[in-house]
């Protein structure tokens, strides 16, 4: 495994050996994607590091990371000297910058891209055409990541993520197919809960406006357990329905996982889908929601977490 490190001129120091690592992907509902890596130390390294700003990693000639540089560190012991550099993924950019409030009257895709993703330099953007949002609005303080995950939630129920090479994926696209079972696995962990999934949701507003959004494959399933949410006076039929529909799906989310441990590095991203057999687990599809490849000096491997999709 190659890590490269790229300073705010573009200039590139190829790290030496990675000796131990943890990276992990998310498919967008469970925050962002992060690293932390160890190597071994060289004092020319010491002007590389303060002014780091990207991080990418290579393995067997595919980029599985591409991110921020957040902080490192640099330990010295009687085993010798090592550095620790730990970042996000591109979506760390859009948490640390807030916005300014903006109400549209008509707002598409590409208002919300020129607005709250480009200006940061994310520029590897996946085509792709929701509808236009009529009525959208931002509130003063809110993320640009926020601004992006709440459009897309409206026009194309969807959650925007970041490929292991820093390509912004906002159409929730499937991506490759992996088989999975017993025989691969070194460690799996089944777990399933009913409590703090919500069944139905209503949404007020100030002016006297209700929706109610209902979670039918609960309810059916004998689920009782509602919320009451208010917005404000302006909020537009759509995101009052985003706003329910949003809380249901988390609260959904862990209702039945999936964590494996199997020996291989990056076997799949999230958005990958698994076909997956295992003697007490549901058998079927699963959709890859998060993902850490680890390794150091004892061995090496990946944790995934796969979820059912709702029906």
């Amino acid at each position: 495994m190659t890590g490269y490190l790229f300073d705010y001129k573009s200039n590139t120091l190829v790290l030496p050996e990675i000796i131990s690592w943890e990276i992990s992907h998310t498919d967008g509902n469970a925050g962002t994607d992060n690293f932390e890596i160890c190597c071994l130390y060289d004092s020319a390294m010491v002007s590389h590091l303060e002014n780091a700003v990207r991080f990418k990693c290579e393995h067997e000639g595919q980029t599985v990371f591409y991110g921020i540089v957040d902080e490192y560190s640099v330990l010295s012991d009687v085993s010798g000297k090592t550095v620790s550099i730990s970042g996000r993924g591109l979506g760390g950019i859009l948490i640390d910058n807030k916005c300014r409030g903006q109400e549209f009257i008509a707002c598409s895709l590409r208002d919300i891209l020129d607005r709250y993703v480009k200006p940061y330099g994310i520029t590897s953007i996946e085509g792709f055409s929701p509808r236009t949002v009529y009525g959208y609005s931002v509130s003063t303080g809110d993320s640009a990541l926020s601004a992006l995950s709440n459009f897309l939630g409206i026009s194309a129920n969807t959650v925007p993520r970041f490929s292991p090479a820093g390509e912004l994926i906002m159409s929730g696209k499937t991506g490759k197919r992996w088989s999975c079972d017993d025989k691969k696995c070194i460690k799996t962990e089944i777990t399933g809960k009913r409590y703090g999934v919500i069944s139905h949701v209503d949404i007020l507003t100030a002016d006297g406006y209700r929706q109610t959004v209902k979670n039918e494959h609960f309810i059916q399933r004998g689920g009782l357990a509602g919320r009451v949410i208010t917005v404000p006076r302006n909020t537009s039929w759509d995101m009052m329905k985003y706003s329910g529909k949003y809380r249901i799906e988390q609260s959904e989310k862990d209702s039945y996982k999936v964590e494996l441990t199997v020996s291989e590095m990056f076997p799949v991203f999230p958005g990958d889908v698994v076909a997956l057999t295992l003697p007490d687990a549901v058998c079927g599809d699963y959709h890859v929601s998060e993902t850490t490849c680890f390794g150091n000096g004892n061995g090496y491997g990946t944790k995934i977490t796969l979820t059912r999709q709702v029906k």
